[in-house]
């Protein structure tokens, strides 16, 4: 078990050159822009995901309030948008190692883009906690809940005969419903539940959560990848070309708008290429890629799975579909 260092320094953007904190604050301000971001920190600001984001991995049986979700309030829409135009990049908090490793790289370099990637996952994650936690004030839970599932119910037998529902045993949920499935050690985070939807925040902007290759030494930054939701077990790399999109930011075009808030069209969320460099969630610590140690708790036992997803191996897909147009399946 790996908790977060509570006295590991921190510092603002404000120890940056002043080359590096522009090329931070431009791109943090384009992400906002995007619909996805705007989505995404609006619903944490309503408290509850829309309908559609919660169905894509559920965390406990849908609510009442959750059905009803399918749109964002205005109210909500409009205070991210004031939060966006007050916005200050000093008031975020990084680590100090984090930052002084963005700081030694040469603009422009493939170093600089991933160091720029890092500081960019961490400013979107640390956001979303600074939000979560405005939102929660002083009732931010520290401990999962008990959550009593509904007893399973069976329709009459083929003579009539009721059956009687058969009872479930309560389980410990997290409590709140923006999370990503492998990261909940709200123990080990140093902001507790508000990291868990930190990590959550980051899985919607670029489609996982920003992970890189650390060396040997631990504290590299080789490679980045994405850990998507876990029905996806596989971690991919991100190819240079796709991080090579994040530096020209400033050619996209223009997107359509977000209850009539300009918005642009990014490389973002991130695509999974469909031969990158795969491994197994299960293996990143071997590998030394993680962004950083407290964020999983490696020592718990990979969850049995009989069924993969198709993407994550796509050699898989193209035999299955060769034997399709062959008339063999």
């Amino acid at each position: 078990m790996w908790v977060a260092d509570p006295h590991a320094p921190k510092v603002s953007v404000n120890d940056l050159g002043l080359e590096h904190r522009a090329a931070l604050t431009e791109f943090l301000m384009k992400i906002f822009s995007t619909e996805t971001a705007q989505e995404t920190y609006a619903q944490i600001i309503e408290g509850l995901p829309l309908l559609r984001v919660f169905e894509e991995c559920p965390n406990v049986t849908k609510r009442e309030d959750l059905i009803a979700h399918e749109h964002l309030s205005s109210d909500s829409i409009t205070i991210w948008k004031k939060f966006e135009d007050n916005f200050k990049v000093d008031i975020l908090q990084f680590d100090a190692k984090t930052v002084q490793a963005y700081q030694n790289t040469v603009i422009g370099s493939r170093e600089y883009k991933l160091r720029l990637l890092e500081m960019i996952a961490v400013a979107c994650h640390s956001i979303a906690a600074l939000l979560y936690k405005e939102v929660k004030g002083d009732a931010i839970p520290t401990e999962r809940s008990l959550y009593q599932p509904p007893p399973i119910t069976y329709p009459p037998s083929y003579d009539g005969t009721i059956r009687k529902p058969v009872a479930r045993p309560p389980y410990l949920v997290l409590p709140t419903d923006f999370y990503h499935m492998s990261y909940q050690a709200i123990e080990q985070y140093p902001d507790g539940i508000a990291n868990v939807v930190g990590y959550w925040a980051e899985l919607r902007i670029f489609g996982g959560v920003v992970v890189f290759d650390r060396g040997e030494s631990g504290e590299e930054c080789k490679d980045a990848f994405l850990h998507p939701q876990p029905h996806r077990r596989m971690m991919h790399q991100l190819h240079d070309h796709q991080i090579d999109q994040l530096d020209n930011f400033k050619s996209v075009k223009r997107e359509g708008s977000l209850e009539g808030v300009e918005t642009m069209l990014p490389p973002l969320p991130f695509q999974n290429e469909r031969y990158s460099r795969r491994l197994d969630e299960w293996e990143a610590l071997g590998q030394h890629i993680f962004r950083d140690m407290y964020e999983r708790r490696w020592d718990a036992p990979p969850p049995q799975r009989c069924v993969r997803s198709g993407e994550d191996v796509p050699e898989l897909q193209d035999a299955v579909q060769k034997l399709r147009n062959e008339g063999q399946l």
